[in-house]
């Protein structure tokens, strides 16, 4: 596992990023950091055991009465693949006349790519792509049932989508950016922690009630992918070296059906 792919994954839940912005000002015993949340010392100190293995913590005596101490460097290497990520991959693939992701010819092994026009504006577009009861209607494949575990679309909001085939798996991330015209969101598939994902979506009107979406994913794990597809799609052989084209073909059928919707749930 990368090192900032740990980081990512200790991150990912709202209690441990909350005990490293408590650990910001000072350090803390365990039991200073379990108080805000009415959770056993115990709890807390498997949630420092993450923190710790992510090298964003130390640990001097051990106990629950020894300081906690917050690595301060550790979260160079994480800020360096996001200013790196948006500023190589983001932002270089956005045109700056149309706001759109751009489709390259030669696209990197990892970095999945669908433009699609919608027949129906910019407002509408975004309510099925928000709206948890129209959203899912869409994004699940006619084999598979896909379940909204929670969902908060906002700047940090956290949400988890679980995928029933042929076995269950989850995905689950986090809103970054959340506006009509650009979403950013950072995931994970199933319990594996070496598997982030970042999608951004560009959105605009182009005129005569009709709206386009630009839609990127990058992953640095094909292999977790190719299985994700196995575990929940029936009949499917895929192996990380082929998994390119039949993820952005299964994109462009969700994308067929967003645009499908009857116009009452679009509205």
């Amino acid at each position: 596992m990368t090192e900032y792919s740990k980081i990512f994954a200790a991150l990912a839940d709202a209690t441990r990023r909350n005990m490293v912005e408590r650990l910001v000002e000072n350090d803390a015993t365990v039991g200073e950091l379990a108080k805000p949340y009415g959770i056993s010392l115990q709890a807390v100190s498997r949630h420092l055991k993450v923190l710790q293995e992510a090298g964003l913590i130390r640990r001097p005596g051990g106990g629950h009465r020894s300081p906690v101490r917050l690595e301060e460097d550790a979260l160079g290497p994480a800020a360096q693949w996001i200013e790196e990520f948006y500023n190589s991959r983001l932002r270089s693939k956005n045109n700056d006349i149309t706001g759109e992701i751009i489709r390259t010819a030669n696209p990197a092994p990892g970095e999945f790519v669908v433009v699609r026009e919608f027949p129906f504006p910019l407002r509408q577009l975004h309510r099925i792509r928000t709206d948890p009861e129209l959203y899912v209607q869409w994004i699940s494949p006619p084999e598979t049932q896909v379940r909204i575990m929670f969902w908060d679309p906002r700047p940090g909001g956290r949400w988890r989508l679980r995928f029933i085939g042929d076995s269950k798996v989850d995905i689950y991330g986090t809103f970054h950016e959340y506006d009509p015209g650009w979403i950013v969101q950072m995931f994970t598939i199933g319990n594996k922690t070496d598997n982030l994902a970042i999608s951004s979506q560009r959105a605009k009107d182009v005129g005569g009630d009709e709206s386009r979406m630009s839609f990127k994913v990058t992953t640095d794990n094909l292999e977790v992918w190719a299985d994700f597809r196995r575990r929940c799609y029936p009949e499917t052989e895929t192996n990380a070296s082929d998994i390119h084209g039949e993820v952005e073909a299964e994109i462009k059928e969700a994308f067929g059906r967003a645009a499908s919707l009857p116009e009452s749930d679009a509205a």
